[in-house]
């Protein structure tokens, strides 16, 4: 076979396949061939009230949240969680170091649950503190693709220094609704 014959035949072959594809569009129209919808966090800000113990100390954290959900199967009864929170402003007058376990309570779909995780801090005074990626699960109905999330408290612990934190909004804070993935 010539070159030229063979590239005539690839090219036809190049048009029979898109002229396929253009008609099998046609026929299902695109709706059908569009990509699975995506998951959607759920955000917000949230003001927490806090109080720092041993010293009784209180401070406002001002918080911007961020939630995943994501099933590990289309239907899966659990929902695996993954959640974000902002730095806590500078309030610590001397610096801080060592391990920083968080914990976020939060409603979801009308299910009380926990996000928790740990950071180890290396932190100068007056600076701000980062906080962990959370991660957690929760319960959800087999149908269920946007749940409600509130979120109803929030509290650290430093070990190494036997301080804590409890904070609270003033009210339970809706944030947006999670699409689960």
């Amino acid at each position: 076979m010539t070159v030229r014959r063979h590239t005539a035949r690839l090219g036809a072959l190049a048009t029979a396949g898109l002229l396929a594809a253009t008609t099998i569009t046609a026929l299902t129209g695109p709706a059908a061939h569009a990509a699975k919808p995506k998951a959607r966090p759920a955000t917000g800000a949230v003001s927490f009230a806090c109080v720092l113990a041993p010293l009784g100390t209180a401070y406002t954290y001002d918080a911007k949240v961020s939630i995943t959900g994501k099933r590990a199967k289309p239907k899966a009864a659990v929902a695996a969680l993954a959640g974000t929170m902002s730095d806590i402003p500078a309030i610590s007058p001397v610096p801080i170091t060592g391990p920083m376990d968080v914990t976020l309570k939060v409603t979801i779909g009308g299910k009380a649950t926990t996000l928790k995780g740990s950071i180890e801090q290396d932190v100068a005074a007056k600076a701000t503190i980062p906080m962990p990626k959370l991660t957690g699960k929760v319960k959800v109905a087999k149908k269920a693709k946007t749940l409600p999330v509130v979120v109803t408290g929030m509290s650290f612990e430093l070990p190494s220094y036997s301080f804590s934190s409890t904070c609270a909004p003033a009210a339970p804070t809706k944030l947006s609704k999670l699409k689960l993935g």
